[in-house]
């Protein structure tokens, strides 16, 4: 019984750092340019189809074609790659 006492008690030991990791992930951890990086890579156009990806941006960010294109190319992504935005059901059922 001592065993698996002492068992107990080293996976409470092993399991609080792991838990005080889990409680320091929080929006503040991650970096203002991760969040904006996300959301740029991540942009879906607001129209029906495929549109480049500076016309999501542009969409998300509430930005000119310039400056969405710009941000694009900031985080390393070619700007006239094809995304898809959402699918109308009723024109392609």
């Amino acid at each position: 019984m001592s065993n698996l006492n002492e068992l107990m008690k080293k996976a409470e030991e092993a399991a609080k750092p792991m838990a005080a990791n889990v409680a320091e992930l929080t929006v503040a951890s991650i970096s203002a340019e991760a969040l904006v990086k996300r959301a740029v890579m991540n942009a879906k156009p607001r129209t029906c189809g495929d549109s480049p990806r500076w016309v999501a941006v542009m969409d998300t960010f509430a930005l000119g074609s310039t400056y969405a294109t710009q941000l694009c190319r900031a985080h390393g992504l070619d700007p006239d790659t094809v995304v898809s935005g959402p699918r109308c059901v009723a024109c392609n059922p």
